[in-house]
């Protein structure tokens, strides 16, 4: 992630546009609007367009938001709570550290699925994937707008886990797991 920001970063700074009126729309060129691919070299537009697609905006302003990292203790606080400290059956089976949920053929079907309901949770080719997916997952839906924000102003994450209250249906009580499992094992170290 922080790889991806730095060259985002390096990118931006090459192309001689006003950031107000800069964007990686459609190469459509309005009036005032900056043709932003005169300045860069083919891979650094394939790079820019990828990350547009990835994250799900053309807004600088917006990509300057979600191509960030998560910080190391967040992940791992998550990551143990969703996955029972490794030992669920949805990690053992299909490497689904963060319980993120499918509506896909592929996946694994919870066994005390609500009847009526639908989804699976995931599975992944090996553990780095499943972390891609939920750095992906944090940084581009609209249901982590609160922790991206949160984000643009510390890096603390017990401050930034308040903005993960819709990551479970446990709202708050979820958000004081995240928290407590950060202290009790020194995660912020």
């Amino acid at each position: 992630a922080l790889y991806r920001r730095e060259k985002f970063e390096s990118i931006l700074s090459k192309i001689d546009c006003s950031p107000e009126i800069l964007d990686f729309g459609s190469g459509l060129e309005y009036e005032n609007q900056c043709s932003w691919t005169d300045f860069l070299v083919e891979e650094d537009v394939n790079f820019i367009q990828q990350l547009c697609k990835d994250y799900r905006t053309t807004s600088v302003e917006v990509l300057f938001e979600r191509v960030d990292a998560i910080p190391v203790s967040i992940i791992l606080a998550q990551g143990a709570l969703e996955s029972s400290w490794g030992s669920s059956r949805f990690s053992r089976e299909g490497n689904s550290i963060f319980g993120m949920w499918t509506w896909k053929t592929a996946g694994i079907v919870p066994s005390q699925r609500e009847d009526g309901k639908t989804h699976k949770v995931k599975v992944y080719e090996n553990v780095l994937e499943s972390v891609r997916s939920y750095h992906l997952t944090l940084n581009r839906l609209d249901s982590y707008e609160e922790f991206r924000q949160l984000r643009l102003h510390t890096d603390n994450p017990l401050i930034l886990a308040e903005g993960l209250t819709l990551y479970s249906e446990r709202g708050q009580d979820y958000v004081e797991d995240i928290k407590n499992v950060i202290l009790s094992n020194d995660l912020q170290r």
